[in-house]
């Protein structure tokens, strides 16, 4: 995907994410109707935050779904750290086809239902030590042809966010994205 405002030449490869946008839909009578875009800026802090500030290989819980659109997998792109599951295709590509749908299924849980005790479940089993909060979470698309499809759920981010004093922390925030550590019970 091409952004406009990139007409800067440059070797960073995060660049992008201080102008790019991708389009975002809200589904409404079986018409696509656009909503205000998914922007990088804050993610780009939050990853500048990790590389700085997190040490060894903890997993960290981002969206992920249909490769090269929406954007998911971003964080761990950037970082290098552990994610639960990564760009689809090259996981099935390089890795046992057994528990990806399971672990795509328990991604998106975490992100879109509304349950605490479920949420806190995928945290634990899949020993996730940061969870990530960006606009990709909040509107955790999906892809329908190139466009991306809002399936979020501002419910399942206010239970996330009631876990806040009890098993998550604030580490790091900058505009709409978050950075949740996990604390042990």
């Amino acid at each position: 995907m091409r952004f406009a405002g990139g007409d800067d030449l440059t070797l960073n490869a995060y660049a992008w994410m201080e102008y790019g946008e991708i389009p975002l839909f809200r589904m409404e009578d079986d018409q696509r109707v656009p909503i205000e875009p998914l922007r990088y800026a804050d993610d780009l802090d939050a990853i500048d935050w990790l590389n700085e500030n997190v040490h060894g290989t903890p997993v960290i819980a981002e969206a992920s779904f249909g490769t090269y659109r929406c954007n998911g997998s971003r964080f761990s792109i950037a970082t290098g750290l552990p994610v639960v599951i990564g760009w689809q295709r090259h996981q099935q590509q390089q890795r046992y086809l057994d528990d990806l749908a399971e672990r795509e299924a328990a991604l998106r849980t975490l992100y879109t239902e509304p349950d605490t005790a479920r949420q806190l479940e995928i945290i634990d089993r899949y020993n996730i030590e940061y969870v990530i909060v960006g606009q990709t979470e909040r509107h955790y698309p999906t892809l329908d042809g190139n466009d991306c499809i809002d399936t979020g759920s501002p419910e399942a981010i206010e239970s996330l966010e009631a876990l806040v004093g009890e098993r998550l922390e604030v580490a790091f925030e900058s505009g709409s994205t978050v950075i949740y550590r996990v604390v042990a019970e």
